[in-house]
């Protein structure tokens, strides 16, 4: 609903030569202020095919979890601690064991990337919300944080290739495990 900051009524009164009133002119003066732009987040075209792939309880999870979403000025971050889990628990009839691995099921998927403890990035290439120049920082932040993984993930590749093959088979398995 708009909100009526200010309001004048202005009239102008045209009289011919004999004193008679020949066009009376009114105008409305309103300012109005529009309501604030309710909650929202962003969803690109780009991570519709993402989020659709994912299973009915995690895409269920990631929504009760995006209204608690920063701005991007802020981060474009979730807190996932054990207020939010207890909420969102109740309300989708699910376990916090079952929300802890559907989160670390979304960071398998790349729409999360955790962060510290209870606080995971939303991946600004799927979801955002916030100013597009907000966004576009966070982006280039997200993309540095692949790119340190990828250089991680491939230093101790050679780290285990360099191994006896037993201690390296055995270094690959706990690896997969982990997914790290």
């Amino acid at each position: 609903m708009k909100k009526i900051i200010y309001e004048k009524d202005t009239a102008k009164t045209r009289i011919d030569e004999n004193g008679e009133i020949i066009e009376i002119e009114t105008n409305k003066i309103k300012l109005t202020k529009v309501k604030d732009e309710p909650p929202f987040v962003k969803l690109y075209m780009d991570a519709i095919s993402v989020i659709a792939n994912i299973n009915k309880s995690c895409g269920r999870v990631l929504l009760e979890f995006l209204p608690y979403m920063t701005f991007a000025d802020d981060g474009n971050l979730i807190n996932t601690n054990i207020y939010y889990k207890e909420k969102i628990s109740k309300k989708l009839n699910l376990s916090i064991n079952r929300i802890d691995h559907i989160l670390g099921y979304l960071c398998k998927a790349k729409v999360l990337k955790r962060q510290a403890s209870s606080i995971y990035l939303v991946n600004p290439q799927y979801i955002a919300k916030g100013s597009w120049k907000d966004i576009q920082k966070v982006k280039e932040i997200y993309i540095n944080l692949e790119t340190r993984e990828i250089k991680r993930v491939i230093k101790i590749n050679n780290v285990i290739k360099d191994q006896p093959a037993d201690l390296r088979n055995g270094l690959e398995k706990l690896l997969n495990e982990k997914s790290i």
